[in-house]
C-alpha cells in the first residue's frame, strides 16, 4: 500500500479500477459539492437510462459527502498537501488518466486527453516530458508510484481522471512529488466541450506553477493562446490520435479517416491538418496499401501541413512532419534541417521530432550530432522500441554493426513481430558477412507481415551475397514481374541487382527512382550498399550532384 494512503487520506477506489488514485479534497469541495449533489439526483431521476451513470454517480456522491464531512470536521489542508518548501522540479510522467464514463468505448478520449496534457507541458524547456508510448505501459496501474518514477527517472508524477457528460469535460488531477514521494496539488476543472484546448492550456500553466517550473516569454504566451474547437471536430481528432498510435499500415488509415472528419467538422481546427500530414508523409513507411504515386502522396502530405502551419505556426508536429516530407521526397536539406529544428524549439520534449531529425542527420553523415539528438528522443520515450531501433540503424549506417546488431536483438526482445527490426538486423548481418543469419532474419519478416517488394529485393540480395544466385534470380524475376503492374521502388530494384554485382542494372533502376522521386532515395548517402561497389562510379557520382546531397565517401 502506497505511503501516501496510510496518511488517514479518503482514497476514492472505485471511480478507477485501473489506478487507486482519485480522491475528493478540501480544496475541491467548493467546486464540487453542489454539481455533485444535483448529478446524483439528475442521475436517479434518469435511473431507466443508464444504470452505469447511475452507480458512478451514486459513488460519487457518497464520496463527496464523506469528504465534506471529513472537512467540515475540521481537516487541515496541511495533512492534504505537502506545502513544505521545495525547489523546482524538472522531470514529470502523465500518467494514462482514467476514463470515468463506464464505457471502455470511450478510452479513445481519456487516452487523447492525456497526450494532449503532456504535449502542452512538453512546451516547456525547463522540464523534461515522458512521452506517451512509454507512460501507456502504465495504463493497467499495477505497479506503484515509485516504481514508475524509478523506471522513468522522474521527479514528478502526474495522475488523474477525466469524465465527459452533457457537453462538459471534467478532469480531475493529482500532482506526488517522488523524491520522496509525496502529494503536493490536486484540483477539478470542469468546461464546455468547446473550451477544451483552452482547458489543456490552462492545466498546464497551473502545473507548471506548482513545480515552479520557469517559462520563458515564448512558453508564457504559447500556453496563453488557445481557440474554441467544435466538440465533434475534436472528438474525431482524438480518433484520429488513437489510431495514428497503434500505427502501421491500417492504424494509418483509419487515422486518416478521422483526421478528415475533424476538418470536415472545423475547417480551421489547424492540429487535424497536422495529423492529416503525418498520415500521408508516413504511408511509405509504414508500407501503406492502395496509395497513389509518391508525386501525388507528399503533394497531399506537404499542403496539409502548410495548411496546419498558416492556422497554427507554432504546432510541433507539423513543423516535424514538413523536415521529413523536404527530406524524403523534396531533397530540400536545408529546409529539412530548418523545420526540424523549429519543431524541438517549439516543443523540446517531442521525441519523434528528435528521432526523426536524428535520423535526417545521418545524411549529411553529422553523426555525433544524430546520436545526441537519438539518445535524448530516448531519455524522452524510454519504452519506444522504434527509437531503439533507430539507434541500431545509426550503429548500422555508421558502419558498427556489432553494435548495430546488439541493439536490434534488444529491440526484438520488445517487437518480436515487427518486421522492420528483423529487416534492419539482416542488413547488419550482410554487413558482417554473415549471410546464413541475414537469411533467416528477411524469412522471419516476411513470415511477420508478408511478402513486399522491399522483403523481396532485401532477400534477394542477401542470397546473391550469399552464392545462391539461382534463389536471387527467382526473387527478381518475382519483382519485375510486379513492377510491371504496380509501383515498385527503383530503390529496391537496385538493392537485388546491387547483391548480384549488376551496376548498369543497379543504376539503372537508382534513375528510375529519381525520376519517379522515389522516397528511399535520401537513403543513398547513408545505407552501406552504396559504398565500394557504386561510390567511384561517374554515373552514381552524377546522381549524388543532382540529388544536392555530399559525396559519399568511406566511413571510418
Amino acid at each position: 500500500m502506497r505511503r501516501w494512503e496510510n496518511e488517514g487520506l479518503p482514497v476514492h477506489r472505485h471511480l478507477h479500477a485501473k489506478r487507486a488514485s482519485v480522491y475528493a479534497y478540501p480544496s475541491e469541495i467548493d467546486l464540487w459539492w453542489n454539481k455533485d449533489r444535483n448529478r446524483l439526483e439528475r442521475a436517479q431521476v434518469l435511473a431507466g437510462r443508464s444504470r452505469r451513470r447511475l452507480a458512478w454517480s451514486l459513488v460519487a456522491g457518497s464520496v463527496l459527502v464523506a469528504a465534506a464531512a471529513s472537512w467540515i470536521a475540521g481537516m487541515s489542508g496541511d495533512r492534504w498537501f505537502d506545502r513544505s518548501p521545495r525547489g523546482a522540479i524538472s522531470s514529470i510522467a502523465v500518467l494514462p488518466l482514467a476514463n470515468l464514463s463506464g464505457d471502455p468505448q470511450q478510452d479513445y478520449f481519456a487516452d487523447g486527453m492525456t497526450e494532449a496534457l503532456i504535449t502542452e507541458l512538453g512546451t516547456i524547456s525547463a522540464l523534461r516530458v515522458i512521452s506517451r508510448s512509454s507512460v501507456m505501459a502504465y495504463k493497467d496501474g499495477k505497479k506503484a508510484i515509485a516504481h514508475v518514477a524509478r523506471e522513468l527517472n522522474t521527479e514528478a508524477v502526474l495522475e488523474g481522471a477525466v469524465l465527459r457528460e452533457d457537453g462538459r469535460v471534467s478532469i480531475t488531477v493529482k500532482l506526488i512529488g517522488t523524491r520522496p514521494e509525496r502529494q503536493l496539488w490536486a484540483e477539478r476543472y470542469e468546461r464546455d466541450g468547446s473550451s477544451i484546448l483552452v482547458l489543456q492550456r490552462d492545466l498546464a500553466r497551473v502545473i507548471a506553477s506548482e513545480i515552479r517550473a520557469k517559462l520563458t516569454p515564448r512558453e508564457h504566451a504559447l500556453l496563453a493562446k488557445a481557440r474554441p474547437v467544435d466538440p465533434e471536430a475534436y472528438e474525431a481528432y482524438l480518433k484520429g490520435r488513437y489510431h495514428w498510435n497503434k500505427g502501421f499500415a491500417q492504424g494509418l488509415l483509419k487515422a486518416r479517416e478521422a483526421y478528415e472528419e475533424a476538418i470536415r467538422k472545423d475547417p480551421e481546427f489547424g492540429p487535424a491538418y497536422a495529423g492529416l500530414a503525418a498520415t500521408y508523409a508516413w504511408s511509405y513507411r509504414w508500407a501503406v496499401a492502395s496509395l497513389p504515386s509518391p508525386r501525388e502522396t507528399f503533394s497531399k502530405a506537404r499542403s496539409a501541413a502548410l495548411k496546419a502551419l498558416e492556422l497554427d505556426d507554432t504546432l510541433a508536429e507539423a513543423h516535424a512532419t514538413l523536415g521529413y516530407i523536404n527530406e524524403t521526397y523534396y531533397w530540400d536539406w536545408a529546409a529539412a534541417d530548418e523545420q526540424y529544428r523549429r519543431a524541438i524549439e517549439l516543443n523540446p520534449n517531442h521525441a519523434g521530432a528528435r528521432y526523426s531529425y536524428a535520423l535526417y542527420l545521418a545524411i549529411p553523415r553529422r553523426f555525433p550530432e544524430a546520436f545526441a539528438q537519438m539518445r535524448r528522443a530516448e531519455q524522452l520515450d524510454p519504452h519506444s522500441a522504434p527509437i531503439k531501433r533507430s539507434l541500431g540503424t545509426l550503429y548500422y549506417w555508421a558502419g558498427d554493426s556489432d553494435r548495430a546488431i546488439a541493439q536490434f536483438q534488444m529491440t526484438l526482445e520488445l517487437e518480436p513481430e515487427v518486421r522492420f527490426t528483423h529487416y534492419l538486423i539482416a542488413l547488419a548481418y550482410t554487413q558482417k558477412g554473415m549471410y546464413a543469419d541475414a537469411i533467416a532474419a528477411h524469412h522471419k519478416a516476411i513470415a511477420s507481415a508478408g511478402e513486399t517488394p522491399r522483403s523481396l529485393a532485401l532477400l534477394a540480395h542477401a542470397y546473391a551475397k550469399a552464392g545462391q544466385r539461382s534463389e536471387a534470380l527467382k526473387l527478381l524475376e518475382q519483382l519485375n514481374e510486379r513492377a510491371k503492374r504496380e509501383f515498385v521502388s527503383g530503390y529496391d530494384m537496385a538493392i537485388a541487382y546491387m547483391g548480384l554485382g549488376d551496376k548498369d542494372e543497379a543504376l539503372r533502376w537508382l534513375e528510375k527512382g529519381f525520376q519517379t522521386r522515389d522516397p528511399a532515395l535520401s537513403n543513398l548517402n547513408r545505407a552501406p550498399f552504396w559504398w565500394d561497389t557504386l561510390r567511384g562510379d561517374a554515373r552514381f557520382q552524377d546522381l549524388v550532384r543532382r540529388m544536392r546531397l555530399p559525396p559519399i565517401e568511406r566511413r571510418p
